[in-house]
């Protein structure tokens, strides 16, 4: 079995994987709930469409998913990116009328612990450049706690 497999694919660890991207959704929560009101998190809307978080303030929306791909190279995490922005398209243009603005956006980290610069332009909305550099330490050790977890499992059963 390949480390991508393992780390990104492998039902087996689907639980710990689950908690890897949990943790960053808590990280992302916690750092918009100051300035942005969260309407939904985690939540169906529009059919199958699940973002993690919908935020809004002074009539402007943002909608919000996170990804952790395994970074065989940094096209990967632009992939990344790219897809789950599209992915949330045609909700950011249902949601349009209601609000003045509706932003997509993703937050990517690669599963080994990569954090696409990307990023940066996000959390500049919600958060002081303090606490973005603080951010994006914790990010990437939750990233990479839980990886390590999947990883040692996997070779120890």
């Amino acid at each position: 079995e390949t480390l991508p497999h393992v780390i990104n694919h492998c039902m087996r660890y689907s639980d710990l994987m689950t908690r890897r991207h949990d943790a960053v959704v808590s990280r992302v929560r916690k750092a918009a709930e100051g300035k942005f009101t969260i309407i939904t998190e985690n939540e169906a809307v529009q059919g199958h469409l699940r973002p993690v978080l919908i935020i809004a303030k002074d009539n402007k929306a943002m909608i919000i998913d996170i990804t952790i791909p395994f970074e065989n190279r940094m096209e990967a995490i632009k992939e990344a990116r790219t897809r789950k922005i599209e992915k949330y398209q045609d909700l950011a243009r249902a949601l349009s009328g209601r609000v003045e603005d509706v932003k997509v956006d993703a937050i990517v980290l690669g599963s080994l612990g990569s954090w696409d610069p990307e990023n940066d332009k996000v959390m500049k909305t919600m958060s002081s450049r303090k606490y973005m550099n603080l951010f994006k330490k914790l990010c990437v050790s939750d990233v990479i706690r839980y990886s390590r977890y999947i990883y040692v499992e996997h070779i120890t059963g």
